[in-house]
């Protein structure tokens, strides 16, 4: 399922540069800095705000105190009423036989989403073990995930460029060096939905950021004799 954030915005994006040119060594060579920066507010992103919850109902928490091996009161409660569960077993010795890897893996995502898709007699293991229908989600009647598009993503983008230009009279050599750092990412602001009230909630924020540092290049062009002569700058 898809749906429009209410607070849909049209992106924008600003631009600057500054650069600083001086002739050194008699004008046969060309030193110049520049500064180059952008900034990009409400760019086209999306998240899905139906990702299974295993942070404000416990689940981490009992997922560590089982495979520490100990016994877990909400794993004991949810996976009682588990039909594949012996009797004679807890829910976290159970987990413990059934879910070694899952375990070894920390794949605690995994198997929140494997019990809280799981439905007996027509409905969910969560509401059977007393948890209620939103245990593991804010809307469970979307279990294929809902999808906001928005318009909180940005960037930002600063970089350093420094140029060194001789003029020789049958070549012409460049040095060139750039510095740069760019930040992306994405905000998620809390969507208003219509329907359960309590369900609404943000999912986790990831700012990657990029750095780029390449080491100065060095490049020669040919130049015929006549092309270049003693003393001029080529810029």
């Amino acid at each position: 399922m898809r749906v429009v954030d209410p607070e849909f915005q049209s992106p924008y994006t600003h631009g600057w540069a500054i650069s600083y040119q001086r002739e050194l060594f008699n004008q046969a060579t060309v030193f110049e800095a520049a500064y180059v920066g952008r900034r990009a507010e409400h760019l086209f992103g999306a998240y899905n705000v139906n990702q299974t919850e295993i942070f404000d109902n416990g689940f981490l928490e009992a997922f560590n105190v089982v495979k520490a091996g100990g016994e877990s009161s909400l794993m004991n409660q949810l996976l009682a009423p588990h039909s594949a569960k012996p009797a004679s077993m807890t829910g976290s010795q159970w987990v413990r036989s059934q879910y070694a890897s899952t375990l070894t893996l920390n794949s605690v995502a995994n198997l929140a989403q494997t019990f809280a898709t799981r439905v007996q007699g027509g409905k969910a293991l969560a509401e059977l073990a007393g948890f209620g229908p939103y245990f593991f989600y804010p809307y469970p009647q979307f279990l294929g995930g809902v999808n906001v598009i928005d318009s909180n993503d940005y960037s930002r983008y600063n970089a350093l460029q420094l140029k060194l230009e001789r003029a020789v009279p049958r070549r012409l050599r460049l040095a060139d060096r750039v510095h740069a750092c760019a930040l992306e990412g994405h905000a998620v602001v809390r969507p208003r939905f219509h329907g359960r009230g309590d369900g609404e909630r943000a999912v986790g924020v990831e700012h990657p950021v990029r750095h780029s540092q390449p080491g100065p290049q060095l490049r020669e062009v040919g130049l015929r004799p006549a092309a270049l002569l003693p003393g001029h700058v080529r810029s």
